[in-house]
């Protein structure tokens, strides 16, 4: 079994071309127990229980991820969490149970299919979300050999005139921290994580002009703790798949948010503690917190709540000026951007009575209900947007 799990890990082998070498060692090893062509009970036992299957061999060296399958909407993308019975068969509603907003009706588009799992007629998304638990993809990072040391000498800069990190400018070393002091001042002993947030959507068909067409999402953190030559290889990124065939509208973006938010909130507030790391035996506490968003122009407004050139105002970051003004150029600067009153409009948004409520401050407020600057740090956040060159 350790043969085939080298070969799948480091090898790259497929998860059929695995299994058939398991089922080939699992004759290899039948052959060789056989004594006149007879098998002892113990013998037996040990073949029945021989895995044939590499995610099982996986499981069993604690390689899998903790991934939690959500049912997403096919129509409005909400992602309902399972339930789980005694057995451990995951347990989703027959219907999708959203309500856009208080006093309107529910979604109510069918969200499962029926499959056989384990004998039994279980019910199976139909667009299933599988999303990866932040915690637990942290754990995981502290308990590699030198990955601490990387992220505790990562806040003493480089020392240099230049900048040649992030570390060397003061967007960090101003991040605010959940008491409004700055996130780096933390208790002695205390592991510090900063983390940059990556969204884009991709053809996982290539784009090809006469090809399929679809999109399918990727959320993607890197640590930025971590050298910059290190920050984004596979193994130190975490990363979930957000479903296709077409890109969420708006505001249906905060549905796939909502679970890494839900995780990413205690990190930041106070913090998680865990049994044990590679350095530090006897345990540590490690907080986490969000300093950029990096994606292409469509997706930092889908992220971040702005709604592009459709909204009242020109830019709702940096100036106070509308959009009927734009040919003036005797702007007030002393006056306080909009970027204030912006976030009080975000925790609005989803208290509207109606769409016709959202859509009033979509167009004169130029901005929507979004998650991520509502519940994480925010009226400042929308400064710490940067967007994809490549992709304007």
């Amino acid at each position: 079994m350790f043969l085939v799990i080298v070969l799948n890990v480091f090898g790259h082998l497929a998860q059929p071309s695995c299994n058939f070498a398991l089922r080939i060692l699992k004759c290899l090893v039948q052959c060789a127990f056989q004594h006149d062509g007879h098998l002892s009970e113990a013998h037996k036992r040990l073949l029945k229980d021989f895995p044939i299957d590499i995610r099982t061999v996986r499981k069993a060296f604690d390689f899998e991820p903790t991934i939690t399958i959500y049912a997403a909407c096919p129509t409005c993308s909400f992602t309902h969490k399972p339930t789980y019975t005694k057995s451990g068969v995951s347990i989703y509603p027959s219907r999708c149970q959203y309500m856009r907003y208080k006093g309107g009706k529910t979604c109510g588009v069918k969200l499962t299919k029926r499959r056989v799992q384990n004998g039994y007629s279980v019910r199976s998304p139909i667009r299933p979300y599988a999303y990866q638990s932040f915690p637990s993809f942290v754990a995981d990072l502290l308990s590699r050999p030198g990955v601490e040391d990387m992220i505790d000498r990562a806040w003493k800069g480089s020392g240099k005139e230049e900048m040649w990190d992030i570390w060397d400018a003061s967007l960090v070393r101003e991040l605010p921290g959940p008491d409004r002091k700055p996130f780096f001042d933390g208790p002695d002993g205390e592991a510090r994580l900063v983390w940059s947030l990556s969204i884009d959507w991709f053809n996982p068909y290539l784009n090809k002009a006469a090809g399929k067409s679809a999109s399918v999402g990727s959320m993607a953190m890197s640590c930025l703790n971590l050298p910059p030559s290190m920050r984004c290889k596979p193994e130190y990124l975490y990363l979930s798949v957000i479903p296709g065939p077409k890109e969420p509208k708006t505001d249906a973006i905060n549905h796939f948010l909502r679970p890494l938010i839900d995780d990413l909130l205690p990190c930041w507030e106070k913090g998680t503690w865990y049994n044990k790391t590679h350095r530090h035996p006897d345990g540590r506490r490690a907080s986490s917190a969000v300093c950029v968003l990096i994606a292409d122009l469509p997706g930092a407004r889908k992220t971040g709540g702005g709604i592009g050139h459709k909204g009242d105002f020109i830019s709702p970051y940096s100036t106070n000026q509308r959009r009927k003004d734009v040919n003036n150029i005797d702007i007030d600067v002393s006056a306080p951007p909009f970027r204030k009153v912006r976030y009080k409009l975000l925790t609005r948004w989803d208290f509207r009575h109606g769409t016709a409520d959202q859509r009033l401050i979509m167009k004169r407020w130029r901005t929507t209900g979004k998650k991520l600057p509502q519940r994480l740090n925010e009226p400042a956040s929308s400064k710490r947007q940067v967007c994809d060159g490549l992709s304007f």
